[in-house]
Formats: structure tokens, sequence, C-alpha cells
């Protein structure tokens, strides 16, 4: 790093007088837009990598995500491994994840030494029992509830994350990103929920709203914590995946064992299932390494607007490779969902030009050409 840092600082100087050649040869107005265009190119240019990181951090977690789910129907699904331990499942995830962040924070990246940044326990040990009882809560509602209720209550995300950013972060969403938002929730229900069934206990109601609601702090909090303390994603989750491992690990062999009747211990192992583990767990890494770095750089409503097009995209790929059927319904709700996302991103780009402009107000003078006070 210190030879890379000294050949800039021997490169700024030769950089400035040859600016400098340039613009003495110049009129001042002419001097002053040529300075100016340097300035504009070069934040141009900031702005395409920046976006092109964007679009590889998003293209990184639907793909990432599409696939895990593929994997783990191979793994968990009655025609396919039948390894019915989801809790279990998660830990390993985590675990897993925690070795990466390890490896990466020691040998890729800039800080050879693997230290990272001060957080309070405080934060961590929220972030750390939010998402857990995001978790539990999830597959307690699958369990307890019928699947169109649960496709549902996970529907509730956007507009509870709606209300949380706007509230409580101070958030603004326009009219034209409501409405879009509320295409996008039609689209998905008309795609996921495919009879309604509302025979539920009252228990079941209330596991169904604590998942969208701790679902929904997850995520929320994963990007505010990021900003309050200063960190990036990777070094966030590095924080954290330990802490979920260890935490999910204690608890899974009971809650597996209250799901599917037997204990982990009890299952037999093979090497495809094994492979398969293998490879959901890779998944799950990258699956952990996107979403934090997504969430660290846009909205939590955008993320789960990204989110529903995992669905369709397992609806598709299901279609097109494995024979899967398609109804004249689920075409219906995948082109609402999908102009929805459209819509919502446009109405995203017009509000944020709109506070650029607003954000840039000409300085009022009075008549002696001195600034107003």
């Amino acid at each position: 790093g210190g030879g890379v840092e000294d050949g800039r600082k021997m490169n700024t100087p030769r950089k400035m007088m040859k600016m400098n050649n340039r613009t003495q040869k110049l009129g001042p107005k002419d001097a002053a837009a040529a300075l100016n265009g340097g300035a504009d190119g070069e934040k141009q240019g900031r702005l395409r990598k920046r976006a092109l990181e964007n679009a590889f951090f998003w293209a990184l977690n639907v793909g990432s995500s599409v696939s895990i789910i593929m994997v783990n129907k191979q793994l968990m699904g009655q025609n396919g491994y039948n390894f019915s331990f989801a809790t279990t499942l998660c830990a390993m995830h985590y675990f897993v994840t925690t070795i990466w962040t390890l490896v990466q924070a020691r040998f890729l990246s800039g800080n050879k030494a693997g230290v990272s940044k001060d957080t309070g326990y405080r934060d961590l040990v929220i972030f750390t029992l939010v998402a857990d009882m995001s978790i539990i809560s999830l597959n307690t509602s699958l369990q307890v509830n019928a699947v169109p209720f649960y496709q549902i209550a996970k529907l509730g995300i956007i507009p509870c994350t709606c209300a949380v950013e706007t509230f409580w972060l101070k958030k603004v969403l326009t009219k034209e990103m409501v409405a879009a938002l509320v295409v996008v929730m039609f689209g998905v229900s008309i795609v996921t929920v495919t009879e309604l069934q509302f025979n539920t206990s009252a228990f079941g109601v209330m596991v169904a709203l604590m998942s969208t609601f701790c679902s929904t702090m997850q995520q929320v909090l994963c990007g505010y914590y990021q900003k309050k303390n200063s960190l990036t994603g990777s070094e966030l989750l590095r924080k954290v995946a330990p802490l979920q491992a260890a935490s999910i690990a204690v608890m899974s062999p009971f809650m597996d064992k209250n799901v599917s009747g037997r204990w982990v211990s009890s299952y037999e192992w093979s090497l495809p299932s094994a492979s398969c583990l293998v490879l959901s767990c890779l998944f799950a890494v990258l699956v952990n390494v996107s979403q934090f770095l997504c969430l660290g750089r846009f909205s939590a409503v955008s993320y789960q607007v990204v989110g529903h097009a995992k669905t369709i995209l397992v609806l598709l790929i299901g279609w097109f490779f494995f024979g899967g059927v398609l109804s004249a319904n689920q075409t219906l709700g995948m082109v609402l969902a999908v102009s929805g996302m459209v819509l919502y991103g446009m109405a995203g780009m017009r509000a944020k030009e709109l506070t650029a402009k607003t954000s840039i107000l000409p300085i009022a003078r009075n008549g002696k050409g001195h600034a107003a006070r």
C-alpha cells in the first residue's frame, strides 16, 4: 500500500502542473470550463464504477438466492435427500459464513491483520436476537400455518418495512413509489397465494406477525448499524455471523426435533447428500455476503422488491428446466410484479433527481453583489 500511495503523491503535482500549463494558455472562462470538465469526468467515472458494483451485488444476491433454493429443494425435499432439519442447516450456513469472513479479512482484504473496528456489544446483541427471531418465527409460521397464510405474512414485510423506514429513519416514499409497491405486492400475491385459507389459530397469527416484524427489523438494522458504526457489509457480517451460528446451533436440535419428530443425529448421510449440503453452505456464503452488501447500499424496501424477483425466477426456472406448470393467473401475476419493480426503480430514480435539484439552491444576493445572510 505504501508504494502505491507514494506513487499517487508523486503523480499529483505532475498532473497539477500539466493542468496549470493548459489553463494558462486558455482564457479565464475556458480555463474554468476545463477544470470543471475534469472534475465532472472524475465524478462520472465514480458514478459508473458504483453503478457497476451495485449491479454486480444485486446479480450476485439474486443468482445465489435462486441457486440455494434449488439446492435446498433437493437436499430437504421428500423426493430428494429428505434432510428435514431447517434450523440446523441455517446454523451450518452461518458457521461456514464465519469461516469465510475470517479468511477474507486475513488474506483477501487490505486489512491483513484482520483487525476490525470497535462496535458496541449492545448493537451486536440486538441484531443477533432480531435475526435469530426472524429465522425461528419464519420456520415456526410455516409449521403452524397454511402455506397461503405464510405467504401473505411474508408479503406484509414490504408495508411493514415502509412504515419502519418512514417513521424511524425518516425516509420519504413518493406516491409513485408507493403505487409501484402496491403493484408488486398484488402481482406476487397472485403468483404465490394460490388459495385463501384463514383457518389458523391465534398462536399462528401471532407467530406470523412476529415473523413479519422481525424480518423487517433484521433488514432495516443491517443497513442502520453499518452506517451508525461506519462498517462495511463484510465487517458487520464478520462480527454477527459467529454469534448467529452459535446461538442458532444451541436451539436447532430441539426446534428440529419438534418439527420433524427426530433428532438430527439420526440422519443417515450419503456422499450425494453430503455434497448437496456442502453446495448449500457455499451458496449460503454468497447469499449472506451479498445481502449485507446490498442492505448497506440500498434501502430495505428496495431489497424486498428485488427479493420478490427471486420468487419469479424460481418459478420460471422450474417451468423451463423441470417441466413445471404455469397457470394463466401466475403468468399475469409475474407480469404485474415485474412491471411494478420497473416502475418502482423509475420512481426511485426520479425521486433522487428531484432531491438533488432541490438540494442545490441558488444563493440570493442583495443589490451590492454580496450574498444575503
